[in-house]
């Protein structure tokens, strides 16, 4: 059941995360430097966050490090791509594809290593894949939209593919560890990018590195008990979980903003609730 919390508690905080990631693109705009600052920032946020966790021990492994450099590339493509669908893509299309990602590709490589494939699981994807569908609100995207859409799908579910293999590999470092090798990878990379900026952008008011701030603390949290429930859960069960939990719980977060949400989204809130059930059975 400790694991099972684990990634409940996970699921809150990638609940909470997209209001930090929406808000900072509210402040700082979209584009390529609006990306690379806010890696650069959530970067060093999160690697020192996950080298405290750590307890301050310094952990190396190539494997690790591959897998975090990999990771490292992936996140900014995420980052990029994601800012550039809230500044031009309908808002609950770009969450939509978001989510399944982060649920289908790691389910199906999970099957591809030998995982027990239950029918449970495969209902539960259906339902939440039914669930997000209800969630999509009328609302036009402007052109060149679908690229985002593809881009965060793959990006997102990348993230749970990399994790699993790492947590698979004997040579893997802890979870803490390798979530702050990743960081430190992609504080690296941004680095160059910035330098190589001749403008060198880098203003940013509080708000904005309020919101990048709280991003990557949610971010690397949840990643990090994601990373050690999956020592003992697979990712076939794993990520549908994920996923329904987010849609319930984003609703959540949006009725205490006491912003609308509709008979619609509560019915795809209870499909989705019901996917967890019998994910659970």
């Amino acid at each position: 059941m400790m694991y099972y919390g684990m990634i409940v508690t996970a699921t809150v905080l990638f609940s909470l995360q997209f209001v930090f990631n929406s808000g900072y693109e509210r402040e700082c705009g979209s584009g390529w430097p609006v990306a690379r600052n806010f890696a650069l920032i959530t970067g060093v946020i999160g690697g020192v966050y996950a080298f405290a966790l750590n307890g301050f021990r310094w952990e190396f492994s190539w494997f690790s490090l591959a897998l975090a450099a990999a990771s490292a590339i992936n996140n900014l493509l995420y980052t990029y791509s994601s800012i550039k669908a809230l500044a031009v893509a309908n808002l609950s299309l770009y969450s939509m594809f978001a989510m399944l990602g982060g649920m289908i590709l790691p389910y199906l490589f999970g099957l591809c290593r030998g995982e027990d494939f239950q029918w449970t699981g495969l209902v539960c994807c259906l339902l939440i894949a039914a669930s997000l569908l209800l969630t999509v609100k009328k609302g036009e995207s402007r052109k060149g939209a679908l690229k985002y859409y593809l881009a965060v799908f793959i990006a997102n579910g990348l993230s749970g593919v990399i994790a699993v293999i790492h947590q698979s590999g004997k040579d893997a470092v802890s979870g803490n560890a390798y979530v702050m090798l990743s960081r430190i990878v992609l504080v690296a990379v941004c680095l160059v990018f910035l330098l190589a900026d001749k403008s060198r952008i880098f203003r940013h008011s509080g708000k904005a590195l309020a919101f990048a701030a709280g991003y990557s603390l949610f971010a690397t949290t949840g990643n990090v008990l994601l990373l050690l429930a999956l020592l003992h859960i697979p990712a076939t069960v794993q990520y549908p979980i994920v996923t329904g939990g987010v849609i319930v719980l984003s609703a959540v977060v949006d009725r205490l903003r006491r912003e609308t949400v509709t008979k619609k989204t509560w019915l795809a809130v209870g499909i989705a609730f019901a996917a967890s059930v019998v994910i659970a059975l």
